[in-house]
């Protein structure tokens, strides 16, 4: 593992980790807390990685926005199993403009876009069984069978942008890598830890 250097830039890590993950979906665990700071985890799908950060959507009403009113601190940990790997973006979530959401729905395939405007609205909500929600969606699909939804107000993306990275590999052969990145004056500064 090359991490030596401290002009090594933690974005270039990241991207190089995951090209090597043989384009599998990217998902990660986001950590935020309530108004009353307790901590609360789930899964996300990450729709996108580049130098401003880690980009996912979700719906307006969900915890996770709730949570990230309180407070935007947040930590994502990604978990890469190709090469037993992880790593974990610290930092705060931003809001995305209104502009960037419409630019990503326009990138979502059809299938989702209808899927979203199913569950999307009414996320959280309790339900006796999904024999309601499958019917909606029959509807939905017919409706806009020869046409594209416009994007619902509900559909809301946020950018994770760290401020720290920690990188782990676990090694069979010899002692397992472990890094922290922190910024220290605007450079990215690399120190290697016990596993």
């Amino acid at each position: 593992m090359q991490a030596e250097s401290k002009e090594s830039n933690p974005h270039q890590w990241v991207k190089k980790w995951i090209a090597e993950e043989e384009n599998s979906p990217l998902f990660g665990v986001l950590a935020t807390v309530d108004h009353e700071y307790k901590p609360y985890t789930r899964t996300i799908a990450i729709r996108e990685i580049n130098e401003r950060g880690a980009l996912f959507f979700t719906q307006k009403g969900s915890k996770k926005i709730d949570h990230i009113k309180c407070n935007p601190a947040t930590s994502l940990t990604l978990y890469l199993p190709s090469y037993k790997r992880q790593i974990t973006f610290r930092g705060r979530i931003e809001a995305l403009s209104n502009k960037e959401n419409l630019q990503y729905w326009n990138t979502y395939p059809k299938e989702s876009q209808v899927r979203f405007l199913v569950y999307g609205p009414r996320s959280g909500q309790r339900i006796s069984s999904n024999k309601d929600l499958d019917k909606e969606l029959e509807m939905v699909r017919k409706h806009y069978q020869n046409r594209l939804p416009d994007k619902p107000e509900s559909y809301v993306g946020y950018r994770i942008c760290p401020d720290a990275f920690e990188f782990y590999q676990l090694n069979n052969d010899r002692l397992s890598d472990a890094f922290i990145v922190n910024t220290n004056n605007g450079e990215w500064e690399i120190q290697r830890i016990i596993p």
